[in-house]
């Protein structure tokens, strides 16, 4: 039986996903009306332990499509 990171042509990733909220408010402004959240992620690849980080969910989605269809621009 084949190894699953060999197969389907090495495409098999894994990775730890971390999430959390970034919060922050106007200067000067303490109402809850100026907050704003931000969410932040790493991405740990599981088999050689690199990390990326995202600035954003949608930066995160883009690295995952990117390495899910990386013959697509």
């Amino acid at each position: 039986m084949a190894d699953a990171t060999t197969g389907a042509a090495g495409r098999y990733r894994a990775y730890l996903l971390r999430l959390w909220p970034e919060v922050s408010r106007a200067a000067g402004d303490e109402t809850a009306v100026s907050v704003t959240v931000t969410w932040r992620a790493t991405l740990e690849d599981v088999q050689t332990r690199e990390v990326h980080g995202f600035a954003s969910l949608d930066a995160l989605c883009r690295f995952l499509r990117a390495t899910a269809h990386p013959d697509e621009g």
